[in-house]
């Protein structure tokens, strides 16, 4: 770059109003901490090339071939020479526009006098070293084939793709002159998983697509990359005409039911029985295969509802026991939730969390793993599916290769945002929440990128149902979602048979003795029954609720350790002579009391187990509740991701390292000290700052102070003198008579601005 391109590219930079250097100081944090002190140390930071990469990184494809169009031209190139060539031709005039507008924004252009465009400075000596095909743009292999193929190659090729994918993509070597077809080399050259580089002979080039399958990709093929990939799913744009409406996106409700159903199961067995953690910290393979044969759940559902259990301190490490993982009050707060705040709930916390929700299963501890929290975790899976929100919302059916193909796309420099384990992680978790539907974003998904989640959660929720359907066989049909006092009864006098939008449920002689045990009665549950069906309650479930609250409590348990008393001495000798009570230590005391060596609670159990029907007594004859008493989250919870309510919740694009209002700052900071140090006269420091002072407060001028703020920071400040006593200046700012005091011995510098400023 010659010394007349420099100048331009300075003389632009400091052309740029206060905005403008605000949008360019949040498009590109980095160069903003520390705040610099001058556009000369912005504009040195601006072209490091480490920054140049940051910005690049944030740029798609049509966006980033622009820029090397425009690098490697010999000439000043303008909109119009850009429309009129052929290598932009795919696009329209106000895409060319919207794109140098944008390349503008990040200062990786910036215009000239005469309406062309030229790379910033350096510039030039980074795209080359990009990991893209940017000069041909040929077709883009599918990834997932072309791994298969790479793992199917002997060690010797098959290192050389690797050790190029992790050095650049180039390299040099005279084997291609001196060695035969057999070389390893030609080997490659020859399946197409090498190229030639067209700026040596000795020079290979990995392609895109095989660097790409290397760092774990599994994007589509692609025929055009410049374009932007559609799914190839077939059938997933539904055809609007005249007669036929498309359907719309879907909202996401049938996913969070399911899931919703997950988190309260995995509550209940918690409850029951604590989750025992690994040694070194986590849930292994034992404990998720437990919760999987209680629940009846599939594994990935169990592992995302036990992170988020975790994140929202409804489990959390028991303090007095190490090692077990228990339910907390928080769980309370959150089953006495209604669906649609439950809903808003995990997904704010999703949204903000930087751990995997779908785990680690390549680890020991595949769920709550300590070391699996990342912070570059949810900058990617916002990335991801800001993403996806290009496409329309009549697409409805994409694979996890087309989303991928979509990202590269969107940005190409980041290879995390088209395979590997942030990608699977977001598009897997996405589905169970409900955010996404068939790789696609639902209602509820898009509202989430939007910030307007209530609303869309509200209105895919429907109202809470009133009245259930109550069949023969003891099945009761629950269409929606009951309120949260209903569903806590129903789940304790039945068991989920199917869950969803229309929750099966079934009532047994099992699930009867649990609500009784609960703290129920027969005529709560009938009660219950009676008034939300539309229907006459079968008279045989009737007649079960009552046999079964009849046996109920016949035997009844006390602290021995454990007593088992009843009124029928023959109930008490065969409780005796039961084979399956024989660990427990029975002992006959008195013809209608025994005592166990067990405590009164597995006592409790083993009766159940034998199909008796016992209750819990205290020591004073009063009936136990078995229904549960959480501690309360404790507040060092490093698994814990809870977000206030009123948290917005932002997009990537709102969340900048710097925010709007701090780069507006430094803008003006930057800004005022050009212009001041363009209009001021000769800094004066030491003994010769109180006659400067003086001579300004006589004459009515305005001065640049640089003084020391209380942190111990250098600042300085535009501002009119009034007066000097007692160490003090008092002076205020003229543009907004905002007045200042200044203890004389903190001011560092002083000169003042001349008049025709």
């Amino acid at each position: 770059m010659d010394l007349s391109t420099h100048t331009s590219w300075d003389t632009w930079l400091s052309s740029l109003s206060t905005e403008s250097l605000a949008t360019l100081l949040s498009l590109r944090p980095d160069v903003a901490v520390p705040p610099p002190t001058s556009l000369v140390v912005l504009s040195t930071r601006l072209t490091q090339q480490r920054s140049y990469r940051r910005a690049l990184g944030n740029l798609n494809r049509p966006q980033l071939y622009t820029l090397n169009v425009l690098t490697c031209s010999t000439t000043e190139l303008s909109v119009t020479s850009l429309k009129k060539g052929s290598l932009l031709s795919f696009l329209s005039t106000t895409e060319i526009e919207e794109i140098l507008s944008t390349l503008v924004n990040y200062a990786l252009l910036y215009p000239t006098s005469n309406d062309a465009y030229l790379p910033a400075p350096g510039l030039a000596e980074v795209l080359p070293h990009l990991p893209l095909d940017l000069a041909d743009n040929p077709p883009l292999r599918d990834c997932a084939a072309l791994r298969t193929d790479i793992a199917r190659l002997p060690d010797n090729q098959r290192h050389v793709l690797e050790t190029l994918a992790e050095s650049g993509r180039r390299g040099t070597t005279t084997a291609l002159r001196e060695a035969g077809p057999d070389h390893p080399l030609y080997q490659l050259l020859s399946k197409d998983l090498l190229r030639r580089d067209g700026t040596s002979e000795d020079t290979v080039l990995l392609p895109e697509d095989i660097y790409c399958a290397l760092h774990h990709s599994v994007a589509s093929a692609v025929s055009n990359p410049l374009n932007c990939p559609q799914p190839q799913s077939v059938n997933t744009v539904l055809t609007r005409t005249a007669h036929n409406t498309a359907e719309e996106p879907a909202t996401g409700i049938d996913n969070y039911a399911f899931f919703l159903h997950t988190v309260r199961e995995l509550i209940d067995t918690i409850d029951t029985q604590p989750l025992h953690a690994l040694a070194d910290g986590g849930i292994g393979q034992r404990e998720l295969r437990r919760l999987t044969n209680t629940t009846n759940l599939p594994t990935a559902q169990i592992v995302v509802g036990v992170e988020a259990l975790a994140a929202l301190s409804i489990i959390e490490e028991d303090l007095a026991e190490e090692g077990n993982w228990i339910t907390t009050a928080n769980a309370d707060t959150f089953l006495a939730s209604t669906p649609a705040e439950q809903w808003e709930l995990l997904l704010r916390t999703w949204w903000y969390s930087s751990r995997p929700w779908s785990g680690t299963p390549h680890e020991r501890a595949i769920v709550l793993n300590p070391e699996a929290g990342d912070g570059h975790l949810r900058l990617l899976r916002h990335q991801i599916l800001e993403n996806l929100a290009i496409w329309p919302a009549d697409i409805l059916t994409a694979s996890e290769a087309d989303v991928a193909a979509l990202t590269h796309w969107c940005e190409p420099l980041i290879p995390a945002l088209a395979g590997g384990a942030a990608f699977e992680d977001t598009i897997h978790t996405a589905e169970i929440l409900g955010i996404l539907h068939s790789c696609t974003l639902t209602q509820v998904g898009r509202a989430l990128l939007t910030g307007d989640v209530s609303t869309a959660i509200g209105s895919a929720i429907p109202a809470e149902t009133t009245s259930i359907l109550i069949q023969d066989d003891h099945t009761i049909v629950v269409p929606g979602f009951l309120s949260p006092q209903h569903t806590d009864i129903m789940r304790r006098i039945a068991t989920v048979e199917s869950p969803g939008m229309a929750t099966v449920y079934r009532i047994s002689e099992e699930s009867i003795r649990h609500a009784l045990d609960t703290g129920l009665t027969a005529t709560d549950i009938h009660n219950f029954l009676h008034d939300l069906s539309h229907i006459e309650v079968p008279q045989s479930l009737s007649y079960l609720i009552d046999d079964a609250a009849r046996r109920h409590g016949a035997l009844r348990v006390a602290p021995a350790l454990s007593v088992v008393h009843s009124d029928d001495p023959a109930l008490i000798r065969s409780v005796l002579a039961s084979p399956a009570l024989q660990n427990c230590g029975l002992r006959l005391i008195a013809p209608t009391v025994a005592i166990a060596d067990v405590t009164p609670r597995e006592l409790h159990s083993a009766l159940q187990d034998t199909g008796l029907s016992p209750i819990l007594e205290d020591s004073h004859g009063c009936v136990l509740s078995l229904r549960q008493h959480r501690p309360r989250p404790t507040l060092d919870n490093c698994y814990a991701s809870l977000v206030p309510a009123d948290t917005p919740l932002t997009s990537l694009a709102q969340e900048s390292q710097l925010s709007p209002t701090h780069a507006e700052e430094i803008a003006s900071q930057l800004h005022a000290a050009t212009e001041n140090s363009r209009h001021s006269g000769p800094v004066m420091t030491g003994d010769t700052i109180i006659p400067l002072l003086h001579d300004a407060i006589n004459k009515h001028q305005e001065v640049i102070l640089g003084f020391i703020k209380g942190t111990g920071v250098k600042a300085q400040i535009r501002l009119l003198p009034r007066r000097m006593s007692e160490g003090m200046l008092d002076a205020v700012d003229v543009a907004t008579h905002q007045p200042y005091r200044f203890a004389l011995h903190k001011i560092r510098s002083a000169s003042i601005i001349s008049n025709d400023s």
